[in-house]
């Protein structure tokens, strides 16, 4: 799927990162958004350490799965947990080569939103 305004696990994961990088994006479009590298998320600097940006997307990982779940009120799929979702988020979180959008898919694959059908 792609990035999508009328997706509520996209516009949540959109408004964790977003809250969390004010004053910088503000006035930063949901559409433009999707297009902001893990490391820029993470605020890994170029050419840290595999260590170190391993350590920062374990730590922003923690962050979106306590907002969307805390927050946002979202629960896992039923073919998630906790740990499997916060896996895939390090996981991807790590990888600078994936956007916010990337993130976005991997989001609503293993968490149910308020409002999502079982």
């Amino acid at each position: 799927m792609s990035w999508n305004i009328n997706n509520s696990a996209h516009t949540g994961l959109w408004a964790t990162v977003r809250f969390d990088h004010r004053p910088a994006s503000k006035g930063v479009k949901f559409k433009d958004g999707g297009n902001w590298k893990v490391d820029f998320i993470i605020r890994a600097s170029a050419g840290a350490a595999v260590q170190d940006v391993q350590q920062k997307a374990q730590a922003y990982a923690n962050k979106i799965d306590d907002f969307l779940t805390g927050f946002f009120g979202a629960k896992y799929e039923s073919e998630s947990n906790e740990e499997k979702a916060l896996a895939a988020l390090e996981s991807a979180l790590s990888n600078s080569e994936n956007t916010l959008s990337d993130l976005g898919d991997l989001v609503d694959a293993h968490y149910r939103m308020i409002g999502e059908v079982e």
